[in-house]
């Protein structure tokens, strides 16, 4: 999933600007509409996936996931939703890196994809396998989350 910053116009006539995911530029056009907004200039951002030069190297340590994966779960069971958790995860993360790595989950998240698809784009930090646990559960709905890290 892309990224697209944006420039658009709301219904009262004020500009706002910011950054939507979306599978291509059509879909993002449609994202805006439908949050009734006109827009004016929208333009792909440059990908920021593990592969560019800056976090080649990165790497994310077995705690932080094992941290991340049962704070995960644990608020999931309790009842908030998944992009809900994933902000308070990204805000209490001390791994700048791996802060990043929930933001853009949360943000593809919003864009519509499933938590394993999502995880799925960051391959170096998230297993197949555990992708894989929280892809079976997705599609029926209930979700074991304990098992992320695999």
């Amino acid at each position: 999933m892309a990224a697209f910053s944006y420039s658009a116009i709301n219904a009262s006539g004020l500009e706002l600007s910011g950054e939507i995911h979306a599978p291509d530029l059509s879909a993002a056009r449609e994202q805006l509409r439908i949050r009734g907004l006109l827009a004016n200039d929208l333009s792909e951002l440059a990908a920021s996936g593990d592969d560019s030069a800056r976090n080649v190297f990165k790497k994310v340590k077995p705690k932080t996931l094992q941290i991340f994966s049962r704070q995960f779960a644990t608020m999931i069971e309790a009842g908030l939703n998944v992009v809900a958790a994933l902000v308070i995860l990204e805000q209490q993360t001390d791994d700048q890196y791996f802060a990043l790595v929930v933001k853009e989950l949360r943000a593809d998240v919003e864009g519509g994809l499933l938590l394993s698809q999502a995880m799925h784009r960051h391959p170096k930090i998230f297993t197949n396998t555990g992708t894989r646990n929280i892809s079976s559960p997705e599609r029926t709905r209930v979700a074991n989350t304990s098992t992320i890290v695999g």
